[in-house]
């Protein structure tokens, strides 16, 4: 077997190609296990579920009001002096007399 040339092995694997009678249907069966496997309903499913549940939680109203009420306070903080002039201006236009004059 070793000592035979190229053009005499393909002679001979076309030889046996023509007289072998289920060479078409392991070539079929070979050819069929190589292609990918169809994609399970339930996978899909599953996956997106997963990508739904995965997403991060919208974060609560009330809680970001919060936070922007504490990041005001500690910015307020800061300047006293326009913390306290702010309040006396509101105290102002918020009085009785104000309001009923404007």
């Amino acid at each position: 077997a070793d000592q035979r040339t190229d053009e005499q092995k393909a002679e001979l694997t076309k030889h046996y190609r023509s007289i072998d009678q289920g060479i078409a249907q392991r070539q079929k069966a070979i050819a069929d296990s190589k292609k990918p496997r169809p994609v399970d309903p339930k996978v899909t499913a599953l996956t997106a579920a997963l990508t739904e549940i995965s997403k991060p939680l919208p974060i609560d109203p009330r809680l970001r009001d919060l936070k922007r009420a504490v990041d005001l306070s500690a910015k307020q903080t800061k300047n006293p002096r326009l913390t306290g002039a702010q309040d006396i201006a509101w105290a102002l236009i918020n009085s009785p007399a104000f309001l009923f004059n404007r």
